[in-house]
């Protein structure tokens, strides 16, 4: 896993080990109350597929706190899923 260390504005951007696409999206917004947006959205090409984009800038530290903590939660749970697959056949 590897975010950008922002100097300033309101997003972080991360990328991670799964395709973070709208069912990834899905959930971790009904399984684990986090909320991010795939960074393939801000890609004219088929870049972006493996990163999310997090907003920061209507919370308090304690809410990003345990955000932090919900998210952590939500990508070893699909970074699992994931290693779970059967490869192809």
């Amino acid at each position: 896993m590897r975010w950008n260390e922002p100097s300033g504005g309101f997003f972080l951007s991360l990328t991670v080990g799964f395709e973070a696409d709208d069912a990834a999206l899905t959930r971790s917004a009904e399984e684990y109350g986090v909320i991010w947006t795939p960074m393939r959205y801000f890609h004219p090409d088929d870049g972006g597929r493996r990163s999310i984009r997090l907003s920061v800038s209507y919370l308090s530290p304690e809410e990003i706190d345990e955000g932090v903590t919900r998210l952590v939660a939500f990508i070893d749970a699909e970074t699992a899923r994931h290693r779970a697959r059967p490869g192809p056949t």
